[in-house]
């Protein structure tokens, strides 16, 4: 997988999480339909801030022991956000375990996106690394919430 790969997938991962929560909000018209409107959007524009820092990234030196490590992470995450979304858009998944799953999914991103942070060489990439893993780190509580809520 190239690094461009690597970047298309990660845009993508953002693109299905934010239809995850677009379906959820439609489907399950509860209290939670609201807050699961904005977390689409969020994740929507987080579509927006991967595809400036791949701009950045594909302009950086690589590494490519951090690449090797980071396709297995996309790789894997986008496999199960793919999981998820069909699950949701199928109607074969309560919205708990939804939730539950994508709760999941946001803690393996927010690791992700801290670590890519940590390992980052450029300014720009680190810094927006570590507003996506904060990101996550918020949707977590989040989500948090709307399942006690449940």
């Amino acid at each position: 997988m190239s690094l461009t790969s690597l970047w298309d997938n990660a845009i993508e991962i953002q693109g299905q999480l934010s239809a995850c929560y677009a379906a959820l909000s439609r489907t399950h018209r509860s209290d939670a339909s609201r807050e699961l409107k904005t977390l689409a959007a969020e994740e929507k524009s987080h579509v927006s801030a991967l595809r400036a820092g791949k701009n950045v990234a594909l302009q950086a030196p690589g590494d490519s022991d951090r690449e090797k490590s980071a396709k297995a992470d996309i790789e894997s995450g986008l496999e199960s956000v793919e999981d998820l979304q069909a699950a949701i858009e199928a109607g074969r998944i309560e919205l708990s375990e939804a939730l539950r799953r994508l709760s999941i999914l946001e803690e393996k991103f927010e690791k992700f996106f801290l670590e890519a942070s940590i390992e980052a060489g450029d300014f720009s990439l680190k810094k927006l690394f570590e507003v996506l893993a904060r990101a996550y780190a918020e949707h977590r509580r989040r989500l948090g919430r709307l399942l006690a809520g449940l």
